[in-house]
């Protein structure tokens, strides 16, 4: 489950039978009260690290002073996962609030893999790279999406982390079959998934994460499990965020679905 502040005490008290917890590290870059409560938590619970701002499809240098946080905060608290999307966020230094798609050229590719290259070597592990939802195409595209990722893994060796509902609201945006992208996603490099509730806005779902899980989205996951592939997900809300206990009913109903108890 994604953690979110307003639960910390909450668990911290309550010691829930949570499997994991995927923590947003850019709320740790800081120093502050939230690090003696995310070392309480990291000591009954395994941890993976999320970020948003690594900028690994862009062409700015990497900030020398994020890095070095970010190689602190793995080193101190052993994450099992660090991961961080495939987009870019950042142009001259600019932060944009948003995950941008990185265009799919064999420019876009050699620039992305050599900056994930980079960064697996600093940290001294693999990265996990999380596909997104985007709202628009690019003309001159050199490789479909799934052919894209497929050739980010197999140059750079990362790993992946499926979101499932991204795949679904872009599938459904772009009136496309989301089986396509499954059947050829290569799942066996995936080491954990994502799912997480968008919302209507106009004629679009927006990936907003304010909402519980689509029951598409359950079905979906459930298919993944019966064939085989016993993946992990984080179930994710980032905004209008509900009591803990409502997210946590959610996510056991979730596991109640692939494991057959409802």
């Amino acid at each position: 489950m994604a953690l979110q502040f307003p639960h910390i005490d909450y668990i911290l008290k309550e010691r829930p039978k949570v499997p994991w917890f995927e923590i947003d590290i850019d709320r740790f870059v800081d120093d502050g009260i939230h690090h003696a409560q995310l070392k309480k938590l990291r000591a009954h619970y395994p941890i993976v690290f999320h970020c948003r701002s690594l900028n690994l499809g862009g062409v700015d240098k990497f900030p020398g002073q994020q890095i070095i946080m970010y190689k602190s905060l793995i080193d101190l608290y052993e994450p099992e996962w660090f991961s961080d999307h495939l987009c870019w966020t950042s142009f001259n230094g600019h932060f944009h609030h948003d995950l941008l798609p990185v265009p799919r050229t064999t420019e876009g590719l050699i620039n992305l893999t050599q900056r994930i290259d980079f960064l697996q070597e600093f940290f001294d592990r693999s990265l996990v790279i999380q596909n997104i939802s985007s709202y628009i195409e690019f003309d001159g595209a050199d490789f479909s999406e799934v052919e894209f990722i497929k050739e980010v893994q197999r140059r750079s060796g990362c790993k992946l982390l499926l979101d499932i509902s991204s795949v679904l609201i872009d599938s459904k945006n772009k009136n496309r079959d989301p089986n396509d992208f499954f059947a050829e996603y290569p799942i066996e490099k995936a080491v954990y998934g994502r799912l997480s509730g968008g919302a209507f806005v106009k004629d679009l779902i927006m990936d907003s994460r304010s909402n519980s899980v689509n029951e598409m989205d359950i079905q979906m996951y459930q298919s993944i499990w019966d064939s085989g592939v016993k993946l992990p997900v984080a179930l994710t809300r980032s905004a209008d965020i509900p009591p803990f206990k409502d997210l946590e009913d959610e996510r056991q109903k979730i596991e109640g679905c692939i494991s057959g108890l409802q």
